[in-house]
Formats: C-alpha cells, structure tokens, sequence
C-alpha cells in the first residue's frame, strides 16, 4: 500500500515514514520544495508542493526569521492572549498554505495515485 505523508516537522515525519515503511507500506511524502532533499535523503520519495509563492531560498529564509522573531514577544503572554496575535497569525499561515497547496496537488496525486 502507498501512504502518503503531508511533511509538517522533518524528525516525527520521517519516524512516521519509517514506522509504515516497517510495516509492508511504502511512504510517500508531499513537502514544500525546500525540504524534499531532506525526505529523499532519508531514502522516501517524496514530490514537491508549494506552500507559499516561490520565491529564492534566501528571501524564503528571511520570510520565516522575521515571522518567528516577530512572535517572539507573544510566547510571553498567557495562552489565552496569545489568540489575538501567534494563534490567529498562525492559522492565517496555514490557511493560506492551503491555498497555495491547491495549485500543485492535482497534478503531484494524479502522478502518485496514493492509496491512503
């Protein structure tokens, strides 16, 4: 059985893979393009889906410097005051990810045919 694995955090993923790969399965991951290399390091194939607009791995890097020290600050407030700004900024993120995800995923499924 293919199992397809939508990459969220490289090290649990590839536990994750391993663990279907153990079992019979075969392990197949969709990944923003910058992180497909690690996935076929680990030996998986893996296919790439944009999350976000293309952009050069550079400004890419920036992007995540200046969202992640920009909420910062916020880790100091109480769970309850973190929804207003990290909680609501991160699920715009992964709405918005989601969209740019649509673009891609017909066409990469339509190739992998997976099974689960």
């Amino acid at each position: 059985m293919k199992v397809l694995l939508r990459s969220i955090c490289e090290n649990s993923d590839v536990g994750i893979a391993q663990a279907v790969e153990a079992r019979g399965h075969r392990a197949v991951f969709l990944s923003d393009p910058g992180f497909v290399d690690v996935y076929k390091g680990y030996g998986f194939e893996a296919h790439p889906v944009n999350l976000s607009e293309p952009m050069p791995p550079e400004q890419m890097a920036k992007f995540w410097e200046d969202f992640i020290n920009g909420q910062i600050p916020n880790f100091r407030k109480s769970p309850y005051d973190q929804i207003d700004n990290y909680v609501k900024d991160c699920w715009t993120a992964i709405v918005d990810s989601a969209k740019w995800a649509e673009k891609d995923l017909p066409g990469v499924l339509a190739t992998i045919r997976p099974d689960v």
